[in-house]
């Protein structure tokens, strides 16, 4: 679902969210110059990690003209390699192994979503945030509780996740001030991922 989506675009902004941002013109602070974080990593990949957006681009990040074209390719499913992925371990070892997918929830840079209401009122009228949420809601959580996947949900507010729907499999972890969760929740994802056979 979601490389079928964000295969469709080969611009910062996917072609179903244009007309919002046209709408809501100066009413936001979302980066829109640079590709769009949506995911990074395999969809399929076994343990999912629900995060808000993408923080500001780093400085240099695309000076390379090469840069844009290697974001666009791995949105449309091409193999992250371990150069791509960004973030703290254990989740880039997993990443870059195909065992753990990073999913923001808005697929838009800004400085810190948390901060930010603006932003998140025009993300709740974005067609690539309700295309998130029903790919967490069809796909990934009727498999995490077959014990199928695992579910770190760094920020389950966005995601309109309710505390009810907490679970062996789905667990919750929010640190306002970290962009990554926490060390116990990737402790449980990597028992888990253990149990299943999955070197760790």
């Amino acid at each position: 679902m979601l490389i079928d989506f964000w295969s469709r675009t080969s611009g910062p902004v996917h072609p179903d969210d244009e007309a919002v941002f046209e709408r809501f013109e100066g009413q936001h602070t979302f980066e829109l110059a640079y590709p769009p974080p949506a995911f990074i990593g395999n969809p399929d990949a076994p343990v999912v990690v629900l995060l808000a957006n993408g923080g500001r681009s780093r400085r240099g990040e695309f000076d390379d003209p090469g840069a844009a074209g290697a974001f666009y390719a791995a949105l449309r499913g091409e193999k992250f390699t371990l150069e791509d992925v960004h973030g703290s371990e254990p989740l880039r070892g997993w990443v870059a192994a195909g065992l753990a997918v990073r999913v923001n929830s808005v697929a838009y840079r800004s400085e810190r979503l948390s901060a930010e209401p603006a932003n998140r009122a025009v993300a709740e009228h974005l067609p690539s945030v309700a295309l998130h949420r029903r790919w967490l809601r069809e796909d990934v959580l009727p498999a995490a509780r077959a014990g199928k996947r695992f579910v770190i949900a760094h920020r389950r507010g966005v995601w309109g996740l309710e505390r009810s729907e907490a679970s062996e499999t789905v667990i919750f972890t929010a640190n306002p001030i970290s962009p990554q969760p926490s060390k116990a929740a990737t402790d449980k994802a990597r028992e888990w991922l253990a149990k299943r056979g999955h070197p760790v």
